[in-house]
């Protein structure tokens, strides 16, 4: 993903140049393959994917605002209307993000359950500010008790994601956020932050 974000930085920096230099036509051949890349991202699966794409085209666009003010040839603006509008018509919501999100998180759920995925598999993936020490944890760690921390956790998980879905049924002006304080111990690692995610979308 930092891959994507410095190949997107050295394109806006590309697009800067074309435009400080007159070569308008060369700037919007490189944003629009900029935010086609951007949409790609978006669409590859999870959340980190979606918030990848939208910094991408953020870089895109951001000397694109700077230069707005001083274009002035109408076969430009003409041709930024244009992209403009099939960017918005290209454009992936955050509810499909969220959607794989949902997925793999029951999918996590299920490995946890069957013992596919331990808990020190969580801790080599990164998760390491977990409390080690909670019950949930132990039992986790006993082996024997996936369970046990899995079904309540389940029921949390599922609670969560119906209120979410239910907001993202309104347009999202009128969506209010979801709270985001799990219980318990799995959900505390697998709930993305809606009110970011809400923010990020409208941005996009």
């Amino acid at each position: 993903m930092a891959q994507f974000r410095r190949l997107a930085r050295a394109e806006s920096l590309m697009i800067r140049d074309a435009l400080a230099a007159g070569r308008e036509d060369e700037a919007l051949l490189r944003l629009q393959a900029l935010l086609s890349f951007s949409e790609q991202i978006r669409t590859e699966g999870t959340l980190i994917h979606y918030m990848v794409g939208v910094a991408v085209s953020e870089l895109g666009l951001e000397p694109l605002r700077e230069w707005l003010p001083q274009l002035q040839s109408p076969k430009t603006l003409d041709a930024l209307v244009a992209l403009a509008r099939d960017a918005e018509q290209r454009h992936t919501p955050v509810r499909a993000a969220l959607t794989q999100e949902y997925y793999l998180g029951l999918a996590t759920h299920r490995d946890i359950a069957s013992g596919n995925i331990k808990l020190q598999d969580l801790h080599r993936w990164g998760f390491n500010d977990l409390n080690a020490l909670s019950p949930e944890a132990l039992l986790l760690q006993s082996g024997i008790g996936a369970f046990f921390v899995v079904k309540p956790s389940l029921r949390e998980y599922q609670h969560y994601y119906d209120q979410l879905f239910a907001e993202f049924e309104k347009p999202p002006w009128e969506r209010k956020p979801v709270p985001t304080n799990p219980k318990r111990f799995l959900n505390q690692l697998l709930l993305p932050v809606f009110d970011f995610s809400t923010k990020q979308e409208q941005r996009a």
